[in-house]
């Protein structure tokens, strides 16, 4: 009996040891970007194919962190109980890959990750979620400039996921339905006719249900004219929409339409229909026009749509005046 005891206890202490070690976290406070390959930065070693990851702190990966996708790790956790932060700035090869996912600001934690172009970072696998902040007090932020290959789902709980110019997110397979909460939001920046849309890979991908207070967020940049449009996601089943609706106007003080399209097999669409509301100088002169060295001019300006007024340079406040000397 008590030899049997002693085999099961032995048994336990190496069956709960080896599972402990399967979670490593990354700390690195108070340092830049530290190598998301550099040992010393995990508690238990580098993360396995399997383990579960949590970066708290600043970590960066800017090359391959393994040969084959199968060996990345399942779960990876950014910012949990704390900030963390992670920045993919190279390389093919990292993400999580098997039955987790991705996860970005963890039970009261504030986590960031950034892909930046010409990087890609992945969640791949069945089951495999994207998911940005978390009922317990969790919140994130995913950028994408790069590439995020998000085959499956992803879930905006408490935070947002900003899709860059430049950005892809277009590899979406799967039935797993996905969701913009109402502390959600989806983020597009548009420069000219590039739009990072979210794209479905195939006949079933990208089934998005939006709450009717998750937030559209939209920065308009580079060469466009009234009544252009972008598609910004093309979808297999999108319901619900926005908390802007079918109209609204950005922070920029461009007004824009919003297509939802039919709710099945489609594509969401954004349309500029004014500038009308955007900060404008109407009129500006000077007097007299020219001047010598020493001379001084009168500036006179009428604008609109402002909240403040800012002569430069100098950085001279002239929100109040009409005029200056």
């Amino acid at each position: 009996m008590n030899t049997c005891f002693l085999g099961l206890a032995a048994l336990l202490t190496v069956t709960l040891g080896a599972s402990a070690q399967n979670i490593t976290t990354f700390t690195n406070f108070g340092e830049a970007g530290g190598d998301w390959l550099d040992e010393t930065f995990w508690d238990f070693g580098l993360p396995g194919d399997g383990s579960t990851a949590i970066v708290n702190g600043d970590a960066v990966i800017d090359r391959n962190i393994v040969t084959a996708q199968n060996q990345n790790p399942g779960i990876i956790r950014i910012g949990e109980f704390d900030d963390g932060t992670l920045t993919v700035t190279g390389g093919t090869l990292s993400g999580a890959h098997g039955n987790g996912g991705i996860f970005v600001g963890v039970e009261g934690g504030k986590g960031t990750l950034v892909i930046e172009e010409g990087a890609t970072f992945r969640s791949q696998g069945a089951g495999m979620n994207v998911r940005i902040g978390d009922d317990f007090g969790g919140s994130g932020r995913i950028t994408v400039a790069g590439v995020l290959q998000n085959y499956k789902f992803f879930e905006i709980i408490n935070g947002t996921l900003e899709m860059l110019p430049t950005g892809q997110n277009n590899l979406f397979n799967s039935i797993d339905p996905s969701f913009v909460g109402p502390n959600g939001t989806l983020a597009f920046v548009i420069d000219g006719s590039e739009v990072g849309a979210l794209e479905r890979a195939n006949a079933s991908g990208l089934n998005l249900t939006l709450d009717p207070a998750s937030t559209l967020e939209i920065t308009l940049g580079g060469a466009f004219a009234i009544n252009d449009s972008w598609t910004l996601m093309s979808y297999t089943s999108l319901t619900g929409s926005f908390a802007q609706g079918t109209s609204f106007t950005n922070q920029q003080g461009y007004t824009f339409a919003v297509d939802y399209g039919s709710g099945s097999s489609d594509v969401m669409t954004l349309t500029l229909t004014s500038d009308a509301l955007r900060p404008k100088i109407d009129a500006l002169t000077a007097t007299p026009a020219s001047i010598s060295s020493g001379g001084t001019s009168t500036l006179a300006w009428t604008a609109s749509n402002f909240d403040s007024l800012t002569l430069d340079p100098g950085g001279v406040d002239v929100t109040a005046l009409s005029s200056t000397t």
